[in-house]
């Protein structure tokens, strides 16, 4: 019965401590799904939930970052973007909590 009570006990502290995990949901909008070159695309993350961390990445050639828009506490939540050539292009967007939730999301923009 001792026995019992202490895997009872385990059982209940490791699932009181796996509750503490806050899951983060990656969200983000932009103002176009296309564009012309050299032209800004704004990428709006605030939509995520549960996210203090936000990593922007783009997957392919020659995109550059224009500037920041703004910061929300240290966190690039908008972002802005300008492309050199035309293509389609993949926006990563990952976002990462404290309690270590994770979450991303991909989007494609098309300039021409």
């Amino acid at each position: 019965m001792k026995n019992l009570k202490l895997i009872l006990s385990a059982f209940f502290f490791s699932a009181l401590l796996s509750g503490c995990v806050k899951e983060s949901t990656a969200c983000f909008t932009m103002d176009t799904p296309s564009a012309k070159q050299f032209s800004k695309i704004i990428l709006d993350a605030s939509c995520s939930e549960n996210a203090e961390h936000y990593k922007w990445q783009v997957i392919g050639w020659n995109a550059y970052e224009a500037y920041d828009e703004s910061k929300v506490n240290g966190a690039q939540v908008v972002q802005v973007y300008s492309f050199l050539h035309q293509g389609t292009y993949t926006i990563e967007l990952k976002v990462t909590n404290d309690s270590e939730g994770e979450d991303k999301i991909t989007k494609e923009v098309v300039i021409n």
